[in-house]
Protein backbone atom coordinates (compact mmCIF):
# COMPACT_ATOMS: atom_id res chain seq x y z
CA UNK A 1 0.00 0.00 0.00
CA UNK A 2 1.26 3.47 -0.85
CA UNK A 3 -0.14 6.53 0.85
CA UNK A 4 1.70 9.83 0.58
CA UNK A 5 -0.63 12.01 2.61
CA UNK A 6 -3.80 12.24 4.63
CA UNK A 7 -5.60 15.43 3.60
CA UNK A 8 -8.07 17.19 5.89
CA UNK A 9 -10.27 19.90 4.37
CA UNK A 10 -11.90 22.65 6.39
CA UNK A 11 -15.64 23.27 6.50
CA UNK A 12 -16.40 26.98 6.15
CA UNK A 13 -15.69 28.02 9.71
CA UNK A 14 -16.28 31.71 8.94
CA UNK A 15 -19.81 30.98 7.71
CA UNK A 16 -21.20 30.06 11.11
CA UNK A 17 -22.00 33.50 12.54
CA UNK A 18 -23.49 32.13 15.76
CA UNK A 19 -20.02 30.83 16.67
CA UNK A 20 -16.97 32.81 17.65
CA UNK A 21 -15.16 33.40 14.30
CA UNK A 22 -11.98 31.88 15.75
CA UNK A 23 -13.78 28.66 16.70
CA UNK A 24 -13.70 25.67 14.39
CA UNK A 25 -17.05 24.38 13.22
CA UNK A 26 -18.12 20.95 14.49
CA UNK A 27 -17.57 19.41 11.00
CA UNK A 28 -14.02 20.85 10.90
CA UNK A 29 -13.29 19.45 14.35
CA UNK A 30 -14.60 16.02 13.35
CA UNK A 31 -12.58 16.04 10.12
CA UNK A 32 -9.40 17.12 11.93
CA UNK A 33 -9.73 14.37 14.55
CA UNK A 34 -10.68 11.68 12.01
CA UNK A 35 -7.88 12.60 9.61
CA UNK A 36 -5.33 12.67 12.42
CA UNK A 37 -6.53 9.28 13.68
CA UNK A 38 -5.99 7.81 10.20
CA UNK A 39 -2.55 9.48 9.94
CA UNK A 40 -1.42 8.15 13.34
CA UNK A 41 -2.72 4.67 12.50
CA UNK A 42 -0.89 4.59 9.16
CA UNK A 43 2.33 5.89 10.72
CA UNK A 44 2.35 3.67 13.81
CA UNK A 45 0.38 0.48 13.11
CA UNK A 46 0.85 0.10 9.36
CA UNK A 47 4.30 1.72 9.65
CA UNK A 48 4.14 3.61 6.37
CA UNK A 49 7.22 5.70 5.72
CA UNK A 50 7.22 9.29 4.47
CA UNK A 51 3.60 10.22 5.08
CA UNK A 52 2.24 13.72 5.64
CA UNK A 53 -0.84 15.05 7.37
CA UNK A 54 -2.07 18.09 5.41
CA UNK A 55 -4.63 20.52 6.77
CA UNK A 56 -6.13 22.67 4.03
CA UNK A 57 -8.30 25.77 4.06
CA UNK A 58 -7.84 29.39 4.84
CA UNK A 59 -9.69 32.65 4.82
CA UNK A 60 -8.77 35.73 6.79
CA UNK A 61 -7.79 33.39 9.60
CA UNK A 62 -6.13 30.04 8.99
CA UNK A 63 -8.55 27.18 9.50
CA UNK A 64 -5.70 24.83 8.61
CA UNK A 65 -3.67 26.17 11.54
CA UNK A 66 -6.66 25.98 13.90
CA UNK A 67 -7.26 22.32 12.96
CA UNK A 68 -3.57 21.54 13.45
CA UNK A 69 -3.54 23.29 16.84
CA UNK A 70 -6.64 21.33 17.87
CA UNK A 71 -5.14 17.90 17.20
CA UNK A 72 -1.64 18.72 18.48
CA UNK A 73 -3.19 19.60 21.86
CA UNK A 74 -5.82 16.84 21.77
CA UNK A 75 -5.27 14.24 24.52
CA UNK A 76 -5.80 11.37 22.05
CA UNK A 77 -2.94 12.48 19.80
CA UNK A 78 -0.60 14.65 21.87
CA UNK A 79 1.93 11.89 22.69
CA UNK A 80 1.82 10.07 19.36
CA UNK A 81 2.17 13.27 17.29
CA UNK A 82 5.00 14.43 19.51
CA UNK A 83 6.83 11.11 18.98
CA UNK A 84 6.21 11.19 15.21
CA UNK A 85 7.48 14.78 15.01
CA UNK A 86 10.92 13.52 16.02
CA UNK A 87 11.20 11.69 12.68
CA UNK A 88 11.67 13.47 9.36
CA UNK A 89 9.49 10.76 7.75
CA UNK A 90 6.33 12.27 9.20
CA UNK A 91 5.18 15.86 8.91
CA UNK A 92 2.19 18.11 9.37
CA UNK A 93 1.73 20.57 6.52
CA UNK A 94 -0.55 23.60 6.54
CA UNK A 95 -1.98 24.65 3.19
CA UNK A 96 -3.22 28.15 3.88
CA UNK A 97 -3.86 29.65 0.44
CA UNK A 98 -7.11 27.92 -0.57
CA UNK A 99 -10.56 29.32 0.08
CA UNK A 100 -12.93 26.88 -1.69
CA UNK A 101 -12.98 23.33 -3.08
CA UNK A 102 -11.41 24.27 -6.41
CA UNK A 103 -8.54 26.15 -4.79
CA UNK A 104 -8.11 23.25 -2.31
CA UNK A 105 -7.46 20.93 -5.25
CA UNK A 106 -5.20 23.44 -7.01
CA UNK A 107 -3.04 24.20 -3.96
CA UNK A 108 -2.90 20.58 -2.75
CA UNK A 109 -1.74 19.37 -6.16
CA UNK A 110 1.26 21.68 -5.86
CA UNK A 111 2.13 20.19 -2.47
CA UNK A 112 1.77 16.49 -3.28
CA UNK A 113 3.15 16.55 -6.84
Amino acid sequence: MRVDAVIVLGHNWRRTPWLDPTTLSIPSQISAVAGTDIFVHLATSVKLQKISLIFSESDDLSEARAMSDLVIQHPLFKDSLSALAESSDYQIILEEKSYDTFSNAFELKKIIS
